[in-house]
């Protein structure tokens, strides 16, 4: 499987006008989009359109809509701008 979730941490210092500093937990994750309808079908934690832990819509990444794959925009994308 070539989907991986990756755990990090973000931070920022400030030195002046005060010194300020925070840091903060984020998560990202990697999808191969030519196998994630595949892969879709055996993580658990996973779902492709529709509700689980962790969720991919083709409507919030993309072209963003509902029913167009990603590797169907990618294609175009390239296409287009080379």
């Amino acid at each position: 499987m070539s989907s991986q979730l990756y755990l990090g941490q973000v931070m920022h210092q400030r030195f002046f006008p005060m010194q300020y500093q925070f840091r903060y937990g984020v998560m990202s994750l990697r999808v191969d989009i030519d196998a994630i309808e595949q892969e879709n079908q055996k993580l658990t934690w996973l779902s492709l359109n529709r509700f689980n832990l962790f969720s991919l819509h083709y409507r919030d990444y993309g072209a963003r809509k509902k029913d167009q794959a990603w590797r169907v925009w990618a294609d175009q994308i390239l296409v287009e701008y080379g």
